[in-house]
């Protein structure tokens, strides 16, 4: 799309579900589990990487505002026939997701968030992302950042409950830990 790469995976027939992962993360996220189940229910479902994340090419090396990644996914939407859609953006997906609903409203069918980070979020994140998000930062972050320490991370976000069995293999840590993919939001 726009010349760039957009990378989907998309299993099942019916109405249109869109997954739109979160922060660091890939479409992976979605296809451990959660695509399988919709499509069994009777859903196409369509699990983008967004833009700079995953296999999906970057638009710009700013990092890509909500609007922006929303607008890059509706043209992917658009090119495999989808109309309407069920966007489902979990954690800063939901933010593209809340976005491309307000840009595109005729092309939502509705939005779902999943722990959906919709607003200005303070605190350690914040200073986080400020830093992984510079090219300096980023470089250092994956030079430094063992799988270990990834897994390690996974785990908390996941606490007090475990990773399901094999999650931690599915998702590509490795893809997460790219400088490129650092900057992406």
């Amino acid at each position: 799309m726009r010349g760039r790469t957009v990378h989907a995976h998309v299993e099942g027939r019916g109405p249109a579900v869109i997954l739109v992962h979160g922060a660091s993360g890939n479409l992976r996220d979605f296809t451990f589990s959660l695509s399988g189940q919709l499509a069994r229910k009777g859903y196409r479902v369509i699990a983008f990487d967004r833009p700079g994340l995953g296999y999906s090419g970057a638009l710009h090396g700013r990092g890509e505002s909500p609007a922006e990644q929303a607008a890059q996914l509706d043209a992917a939407a658009a090119q495999l026939g989808v109309g309407q859609a069920v966007i489902v953006g979990h954690s800063y997906g939901a933010a593209v997701a809340m976005a491309w609903a307000l840009t595109q409203p005729g092309r939502a069918a509705g939005v779902v968030t999943l722990a959906g980070a919709t607003m200005p979020w303070p605190g350690a994140l914040k200073s986080f992302y400020t830093v992984a998000s510079s090219g300096l930062g980023s470089a250092l972050i994956s030079a430094f950042a063992t799988q270990e320490t990834a897994t390690r991370a996974l785990r908390s976000i996941f606490a007090p409950q475990r990773p399901p069995r094999g999650y931690i293999d599915h998702v590509g840590i490795d893809l997460a830990l790219r400088p490129a993919a650092l900057r992406a939001r």
